[in-house]
């Protein structure tokens, strides 16, 4: 990259009401994804739409408990994963952002 962008930190709470859960349910098990995949992606195309961005920012802080042992672990162990999620042409459809963070997920690609 030539150039350096930043974008402004967006801490925000946002409540679904159960119709919209209901829906996101349903819109995740018609596309074969987790629910919390479906509703981040809505999330990151609402942000991403809203602030007119081609690429959306996201860093998630997940538990650090991948390995067969780690269960065994105690201790508030968390990570911060950041993976960039385009919202260009065919990738800024809802579909599309799907398809993106479960790639990345299964990929590890943070």
């Amino acid at each position: 990259l030539d150039r350096c962008v930043s974008y402004p930190c967006l801490h925000r709470s946002i409540r679904f009401m159960p119709p919209a859960v209901q829906q996101l349910r349903e819109a995740a098990a018609l596309c074969g994804c987790p629910f919390e995949i479906m509703l981040l992606s809505v999330l990151v195309v609402a942000v991403g739409r809203a602030h007119a961005w081609d690429t959306v920012p996201l860093t998630m802080t997940t538990p650090m408990r991948d390995g067969p042992r780690d269960l065994q672990l105690v201790a508030p162990m968390s990570d911060l994963r950041s993976v960039d999620v385009a919202l260009r042409g065919t990738c800024g459809t809802l579909l599309g952002v799907v398809w993106q963070l479960m790639h990345a997920i299964k990929a590890r690609q943070w």
